[in-house]
């Protein structure tokens, strides 16, 4: 199959490995569909984020971007080949268009997509759609985390970013699900994030980052806005109401902005009371036709007297 290289999508794999192409036995890039020029070269750029901290048990999703393209890891906690604690990382590469945030989001961390690497594809591979939720799952996920979505949605509203973005704690809420509804509410994209970090003291992160690692004075903790779902800020509070009829919209199925449209279409349902000038004018002309009439009954009358 070819595939224009504006349009394909790449997959990787990595995993511990006796012998990798870069050299020596380690995590690295096993598998690609990707020109061998390129390998190596995508290969550093994610070797950083591909690994799942030691002795954290749970899959993550994480989405980046990286240059013009977009970039989704399923990081999956495994046994390596010595019975080690290691990771297996699947990754899509391609356009932003086709590699989306929603995409990144549906993902589900711990069903890994079928094994094919007979890319590169043409759009999103189908077996990853078979390992996404839809929007219903989704939407039903956040329902069971709705104050936890109004806090993180009240959040993102009301408090500045750091300067690498924000830290967010979810205290046992579904990432996924929280940040669905932040995409239904807010729309801001691209959104870069990751699921799960219990490492976050390292640098190039993505622009969300959930964890419940402990708290940590390191730098780069310092140069992201922490949000705490469950004690959220003086300023988060104050937008809780407006969060709240937007986390509920988006639950309830309505579009982002048909508040706004209902209120319009309000406002223009009922009459228009006339103008004062509107209601002068259509005054006179009824003065006008009365005396046009009273003067012709009195012609009437005054021919009649004539007669006589």
């Amino acid at each position: 199959m070819t595939v224009r290289t504006g349009h394909r999508v790449d997959v990787l794999t990595f995993e511990w490995a006796r012998e990798l192409d870069t050299g020596g036995s380690g995590l690295g890039l096993v598998r690609s569909s990707l020109p061998e020029d390129d390998r190596a070269r995508w290969s550093a750029e994610l070797v950083g984020r591909v690994s799942v901290p030691s002795g954290d048990t749970e899959p993550s999703t994480c989405y980046l971007e990286m240059h013009d393209r977009a970039v989704l890891l399923q990081r999956m906690p495994v046994r390596d080949q010595l019975n080690r604690e290691s990771t297996r990382t699947r990754a899509l590469i391609g356009p932003r268009n086709v590699v989306t945030v929603q995409r990144a989001i549906a993902l589900r961390p711990w069903r890994v997509p079928a094994e094919d690497h007979a890319g590169p594809y043409g759009s999103y591979p189908e077996s990853w759609i078979a390992a996404s939720d839809d929007d219903r799952a989704l939407a039903a996920a956040a329902r069971r985390c709705r104050s936890h979505a109004i806090a993180l949605v009240a959040g993102l509203m009301e408090e500045r970013a750091g300067a690498d973005g924000y830290l967010i704690r979810p205290h046992g809420a579904d990432p996924r699900a929280l940040l669905w509804a932040a995409i239904q509410c807010l729309g801001r994209e691209p959104w870069t994030f990751s699921t799960r970090e219990s490492a976050i003291t390292a640098s190039g992160l993505p622009f969300l980052v959930f964890t419940d690692a402990p708290a940590s004075r390191s730098s780069y903790v310092a140069r992201r806005c922490s949000l705490d779902l469950r004690e959220p800020s003086t300023a988060a509070r104050r937008a809780v109401p407006q969060a709240t009829h937007l986390v509920d919209g988006a639950l309830a199925g309505r579009p982002r902005r048909r508040h706004r449209v209902q209120a319009t279409a309000r406002a223009t349902a009922r009459p228009a009371e006339p103008p004062p000038a509107s209601r002068q004018g259509h005054l006179s002309y009824e003065m006008r036709v009365t005396m046009l009439m009273a003067s012709s009954v009195l012609f009437i009358v005054l021919l009649a007297l004539a007669g006589r």
